[in-house]
């Protein structure tokens, strides 16, 4: 944001600059800029025909592809390995817990519920929920 200020105070200073020149001294320095603004219209100029001949010769070709190639198939969803279960389950028990943490009281709740490792074993999920209590 200060970088912002500091251009923007300096181009308050050149256009206050030029602005107290005599008329016939800014007619001389926009005489000098004339080549400057000149090529930046004409640098945009080429971009913008460039783009067009990229596009020109890219834009047929993708359609020759994609008639080559045929219509587009329905791909196949992502699995998981073991059948979407994305964790895996601690070897041991692990007991609900309730302890304090600083000033902050944290309760935690872990319902056990059988994991099958199927394809669907969306259901078989332990739910756990955390409460934070704040004094």
């Amino acid at each position: 944001m200060l970088r912002l200020l500091k251009y923007y105070t300096q181009y308050q200073t050149a256009r206050g600059a030029l602005g107290g020149l005599p008329g016939w001294a800014r007619w001389i320095v926009f005489l000098a800029a004339i080549p400057g603004i000149a090529l930046l219209l004409l640098s945009i100029f080429v971009f913008v025909v460039s783009l067009l001949a990229l596009l020109l010769l890219a834009v047929p070709m993708y359609r020759l592809a994609r008639w080559v190639t045929g219509p587009q198939r329905e791909e196949e969803p992502f699995r998981a390995p073991l059948g979407g279960v994305d964790f895996v389950e601690p070897a041991e028990f692990v007991s609900p817990s309730a302890g304090v943490h600083g000033d902050t009281v944290v309760e935690t709740t872990v319902s056990e519920t059988t994991v099958e490792l199927t394809p669907v074993a969306r259901q078989g999920r332990r739910q756990i929920e955390v409460r934070i209590v704040e004094p």
